[in-house]
């Protein structure tokens, strides 16, 4: 996307990276400006405040593109000023400025809405539409990156494999509608208890996954073994009879290779449901590839 700040930076790398980007386009219209007062009134150069002001319009919304549509128009006012501009009357300056701001004002709207509504498809398009999880796409694009950055830290990452048993007879008792509706309950629960410390995704079905940086084997059997426990007691999934099988691997530090801990993952899982469901195992990866 066009968004020159990860959304995943904590929070003053983010106020950082907002000024740093800010003092870019400040510095953009000030050398567009210099360069319209060295060119003169002959030469029409206004075109250029068009690219920082765009800088600002996607970046920051439209309340900031308009700031930055006001300052364009007042530096351009001033390098005609400075290049010898007069008018007949004093508030021909004042009608100039408005009509001229109001083009780069409109620009700067049109783009904003433009980036907004791009970055809102963008969203849809990786967001579970059920749940309002991460979806599968989303999350095989995220975990590599969070596995690098967990890498270059030091630090361990867990992964972990959730599948509902039982759900089947949801569907074949209930009905679809009624599924749906455990889903998008076990969706929020995930959320409210994992969310806060990572990626969390509905892979598909009743499955779902989770990355938790900087979490080792220990903190998060007790963070899922804690999560399950919510999960089956709650009232409509304990009527409904549905439990969950997790299966949880860690790397220490993290390991570079998703695909690897997917796969750890899911057949910890699947030795969860063989050894009667309803449970969590966790486990280090070098662990098991040593088994």
């Amino acid at each position: 996307m066009w968004s020159l700040i990860s959304p995943h930076a904590t929070p003053l790398r983010r106020r950082q990276d907002r000024l740093a980007v800010w003092s870019l386009v400040v510095a953009g219209i000030l050398l567009v400006g210099a360069f319209d007062y060295a060119t003169g009134v002959e030469i029409r150069v206004f075109p250029l405040y068009f690219f920082p002001l765009a800088v600002a319009a996607r970046r920051f919304g439209i309340r900031s593109a308009i700031a930055a549509a006001v300052l364009v128009a007042g530096t351009w006012m001033t390098m005609l000023y400075l290049n010898g501009v007069r008018y007949s009357s004093a508030w021909i300056w004042g009608i100039n400025f408005l009509t001229q701001g109001s083009a780069f004002v409109l620009f700067a709207v049109l783009i904003a809405s433009l980036q907004r509504r791009l970055q809102r498809e963008h969203e849809l398009s990786r967001t579970d539409p059920l749940t309002g999880l991460t979806n599968s796409r989303a999350f095989l694009e995220r975990g590599p990156k969070m596995l690098a950055a967990s890498h270059q830290r030091g630090e361990p990452i867990t992964l972990a494999f959730i599948d509902l048993d039982h759900f089947k007879q949801v569907n074949d008792r209930d009905g679809h509608e009624a599924g749906d509706r455990l889903l998008e309950t076990v969706g929020t629960l995930l959320r409210d208890t994992l969310g806060p410390h990572g990626e969390v995704a509905r892979l598909g079905g009743d499955e779902f996954a989770v990355l938790l940086p900087n979490i080792d084997e220990t903190t998060a059997l007790a963070l899922l073994e804690s999560m399950r426990h919510t999960l089956t007691t709650e009232p409509g999934i304990r009527a409904a009879g549905v439990t969950a099988s997790i299966g949880a691997v860690t790397h220490h530090p993290a390991g570079p290779d998703l695909a690897v801990m997917m796969k750890r993952a899911d057949q910890l899982m699947y030795q969860v449901k063989a050894e009667g469901r309803n449970a969590v195992q966790a486990a280090r990866i070098e662990d098991l590839a040593a088994s």
